[in-house]
């Protein structure tokens, strides 16, 4: 009994999949962040302390378009049944940097 309401789950998540995909969905996730920061100190010509901070920050930027389309559509049909598809086509739109 257990099998079957994990088949039943798993045809739930693959068409609210289908369907969240079935229209392009975008993406945008950018951080920026400092993995390096050192401070050195000496002293200078007179005797006093010198400091010297550097910081190197870091951009981390992923943005985007998926989308996804079958034939037959995925995201209809018989809650009971996922229906194999002739053809699915993913297309996605990746930038990174």
């Amino acid at each position: 009994m257990q099998l079957k309401t994990s088949l039943s789950f798993l045809f739930t998540v693959v068409k609210a999949l289908a369907y969240l995909y079935s229209q392009p969905r975008t993406f945008n996730y950018t951080k920026m962040y400092n993995p390096i920061g050192m401070t050195i100190a000496f002293p200078n010509a007179l005797g006093l302390p010198s400091l010297y901070t550097l910081h190197l920050p870091t951009l981390v930027k992923s943005g985007g378009e998926v989308r996804l389309q079958s034939h037959p559509n995925l995201a209809r049909g018989s809650d009971d049944v996922v229906q194999v598809p002739q053809y699915l086509n993913v297309t996605a739109d990746l930038d990174l940097v």
